[in-house]
């Protein structure tokens, strides 16, 4: 009995951490006692170290504040085996050191390193648990010795916020306290590279922020409060941009910290549109009907996946309107992008299970940039729990 009333708590205790009104030591300690109480009364299955507390706050099986249901989630995705063979092809796609290399590239490298670990991450594995747990523990070693005493992953803001949100997933859903330091530099350096307006660019040298970059930044504060590793108001700050004029300009450069003066302004502006749209439903800010017609575009485009060549594919328009239109509650939209991205996933040969390296950035992120987005779209439905309920 004492033991049903402890889970109770710790149930009751996540939500309320959930909503920002408890502290993450007590919930991991109301898990190992309800544990410990069950290894001498009920017969339990051992669980693998760490798996305790991912079960007990939801991000390895059930519901979990913003971090919806990944592991039972992708069980049940009708495109479990599609995510699993991209999934693998990572994984042997990985470096020794730990890395996913993109020859020439440091930034480059980091960017695609840290997509590739979100991908993992995903789809319910930690450093502790799941099938790619020993990639992540090799990924998470990599990024701590790439990072510099400033705090910083690379050189150039998109980079560096996608290897901070990596770090700080692997904080949270992992519970390894050894990184805390290292997300708390790295949080400290992306705070630097904002700008006055709360967003963020490639280089504070650039005079607005970027809406591509913001989204990332967005997330990486959202993440890392839930983590209790920043107060909430943290991200306030961005809902002012977010309401400004300067939010729907066209990004120079984009995650991957390479020049993309090249890029049709149609697919940008569709790019940063999405990107808008994703952050303000991340923020738990409305979104207008105006603007959720105008995100659609990507899924009306989702039968022109390039077969050869570099097209005229965003990729990351992709990823964030799917997301965004999932938050929207715009399921038939979310499951056009689906199809069309599972269904030009390679089938056989070396490459089985990944992505070619085509559309706008496919030439600099190669085929690990375009194989972890076509993940991460795939894994939409339950990579994050539903924020804005319409």
């Amino acid at each position: 009995m004492l033991n049903e009333i402890l889970g109770l708590l710790a149930v009751a205790s996540i939500r309320d951490y959930a909503c920002g009104m408890i502290a993450r030591p007590l919930i991991v300690l109301l898990a190992h006692a309800s544990l410990l109480l069950a290894q001498g009364g009920e017969a339990k299955p051992k669980q693998a170290p760490g798996q305790e507390l991912n079960v007990a706050v939801g991000l390895g099986g059930g519901a979990g504040g913003r971090f919806g249901a990944r592991s039972t989630g992708a069980r049940a995705s009708k495109h479990h085996a599609q995510i699993q063979a991209g999934l693998s092809w990572l994984a042997t796609a990985q470096g020794e050191n730990g890395s996913w290399v993109v020859e020439g590239s440091p930034d480059v490298t980091m960017a695609v390193t840290s997509l590739a670990m979100l991908a993992m991450l995903g789809d319910g594995n930690s450093m502790r648990m799941g099938a790619h747990k020993e990639q992540l523990k090799r990924g998470v070693k990599w990024l701590r010795e790439q990072q510099r005493p400033d705090g910083s992953f690379a050189g150039s803001a998109g980079p560096h916020l996608l290897a901070t949100l990596a770090m700080t997933e692997c904080y949270l859903l992992s519970n390894y306290s050894l990184l805390k330091s290292n997300c708390t530099k790295a949080l400290d350096h992306a705070r630097k590279l904002r700008h006055a307006d709360g967003g963020w660019r490639a280089s504070l040298t650039e005079p607005d922020s970027d809406p591509a970059l913001t989204l990332w930044g967005a997330t990486v504060l959202g993440t890392a409060e839930f983590a209790g590793l920043l107060a909430k108001e943290e991200s306030a700050a961005i809902t002012g941009w977010l309401q400004g004029p300067r939010a729907s300009m066209l990004p120079e450069r984009g995650i991957l910290g390479v020049n993309v003066s090249a890029i049709r302004a149609a697919s940008l502006a569709g790019d940063q549109l999405s990107a808008n749209v994703f952050t303000r439903l991340w923020l738990k800010m409305p979104a207008s009907a105006a603007d959720i017609k105008a995100v659609k575009r990507a899924a009306k485009q989702a039968r022109n996946w390039p077969t050869k060549g570099v097209g005229d594919l965003n990729l990351h328009e992709w990823f964030c309107s799917c997301y965004a239109l999932f938050q929207a509650g715009q399921p038939q939209a979310v499951d056009r992008i689906i199809a069309a991205t599972a269904k030009a996933q390679v089938v056989a040969g070396t490459d089985q299970g990944s992505w070619a390296p085509v559309g706008i950035w496919g030439k600099a992120g190669g085929r690990t940039w375009t194989t972890a987005m076509a993940v991460l779209i795939l894994e939409t439905p339950y990579r994050y729990t539903k924020l804005v309920r319409r």
